[in-house]
This record gives C-alpha cells, sequence and structure tokens, in this order.
C-alpha cells in the first residue's frame, strides 16, 4: 500500500509523484526508511517494563491490553515506511524533494524499480 502517488515510466525515463516529476537521469537518491520503529521499539520497552513492574497490581483487562498495545506499536513501526527522493537540480541543504509514505515492503519494492529505471535511463544516455 503506497500513500499518495508515484508512478514510474520507464518508456519515457520519469517518475511522478504527486506533487513533483522527476527525470530518471537527474534522480541521485531514493531511500526508504522506517521512521516510526525507534519510537515504536523505545514506547513498547517501556510499556512492557511497566506491565512487568506493576503486574500484581493490575486488572486483568489491563494485563491484556499491555501485549495487545505492544504488537500493534511494534506492527505500525516495522510496516511505516516512507521514499525520499532527491535531485540532482536541488542543491546542497536544500530540503529532501518529495516524500512518499506506505508500507515498507511496497516502497523498497518501488525503491528497486526505479533504481533499475535509473540505471538503464543512464546507460541508453551515456
Amino acid at each position: 500500500m503506497i500513500l499518495g502517488t508515484l508512478e514510474l515510466d520507464p518508456e519515457n525515463a520519469i517518475l511522478h509523484t504527486a506533487k513533483d516529476s522527476y527525470t530518471l537521469k537527474e534522480l541521485t537518491t531514493v531511500s526508504v526508511r522506517q521512521p516510526f520503529l525507534p519510537a515504536a521499539l523505545i514506547f513498547s520497552a517501556g510499556l512492557g517494563a511497566i506491565g512487568v513492574s506493576f503486574f500484581d497490581i493490575l486488572y486483568a483487562h489491563e494485563r491484556a491490553a499491555i501485549p495487545v498495545f505492544i504488537l500493534v506499536c511494534l506492527a505500525v513501526g516495522v510496516w511505516a515506511g516512507r521514499l525520499k527522493l532527491r535531485s540532482r537540480e536541488l542543491h546542497k541543504g536544500d530540503e529532501l524533494a518529495d516524500t512518499v509514505w506506505g508500507s515498507f515492503p511496497a516502497l523498497n519494492k518501488k525503491r528497486r524499480d526505479i533504481i533499475r529505471a535509473a540505471a538503464k535511463a543512464r546507460g541508453a544516455a551515456a
């Protein structure tokens, strides 16, 4: 699942997003990150520590809710991803050109497709 627009046109060597279009020859960086994973790990560890520390005074529904919250938090941290694009046309210090959000596996697959198409475009131009 990808939130936003990300269309690859390998014939014309163009990548279209919701706000911009990039020529694949000028695209320098395509990266996929899991921005919520560190926070999810910290929150889950803290919630687990609270659950273990106060296990004897928690109600049964609270004991059951803590593992559910931990699993949901970890699932969001692992699943959510952000694909960033940077173009040669930007200067150093500028913000990243475009960001697309979605599931980490789907964005990682798109990243590979974009890099493959960019390599073909650069090979054809050389």
